[in-house]
């Protein structure tokens, strides 16, 4: 089973009840948001060289 936290405060609660916050990545800052079923990754600002990892937590 997989777990995504996002009571982090970095998350942004949507109007749609989904999460959103910016990360920065090596060559650019990314824009991720979670809809309850699916974790969407875009590039905002720069390149698409290095995506952010998710990583699991242990």
């Amino acid at each position: 089973m997989n777990v995504l936290t996002t009571d982090h405060p970095a998350w942004i609660e949507t109007e749609t009840g989904g999460r959103v916050r910016a990360v920065h990545a090596a060559t650019g800052i990314w824009v991720l948001s979670w809809d309850r079923t699916d974790l969407h990754m875009n590039c905002v600002d720069g390149t698409e060289d290095v995506k952010p990892e998710a990583r699991a937590l242990r």
